[in-house]
């Protein structure tokens, strides 16, 4: 991801992906483009996502799960820089 923004990046074969779609008969919700697969149904989907339960999907998803979390929850380290305080006698406590 880059600013919240995930760079897409076309297959080759995109044109002929879209067009082996809409002459397909089969079911199809959509096609992965992590894969080029054809998603077919919504149980193909992450649970909890919009992304395809595919091996590059799945790396993809634990990718952005991770950001999500640290930008929840900032390492310790980071907090204490963040809180830093000079004492004195008359204020021991850091507030931040």
């Amino acid at each position: 991801m880059e600013d919240d923004w995930v760079p897409v990046k076309f297959p080759e074969n995109f044109d002929q992906m879209m067009e082996d779609m809409a002459n397909s008969n089969e079911p199809r919700i959509g096609g992965c483009l992590l894969c080029n697969s054809p998603i077919r149904t919504v149980a193909d989907l992450i649970p909890g996502s919009n992304v395809h339960n595919c091996e590059v999907g799945s790396s993809f998803q634990s990718e952005v799960t991770a950001q999500e979390q640290a930008a929840e929850h900032p390492p310790k380290a980071e907090m204490s820089q963040r809180c830093r305080r000079p004492r004195t006698r008359s204020n021991s406590r850091r507030e931040c």
